[in-house]
């Protein structure tokens, strides 16, 4: 099954590296951030 999200890519960047920002380099990614989905429809990243 596919789910489609619907984000803004920067945005999403900016976000994800004001929480982690040990996994970026400016707006390049260093290292993998795994993605969970859960029932309800949330994304959870680490």
């Amino acid at each position: 099954t596919n789910v489609k999200i619907i984000y803004d890519t920067l945005a999403l960047i900016n976000r994800l590296s004001s929480y982690i920002p040990e996994k970026f380099r400016g707006r390049q990614v260093k290292e993998d951030i795994c993605v969970y989905l859960n029932k309800e429809g949330d994304l959870y990243f680490s």
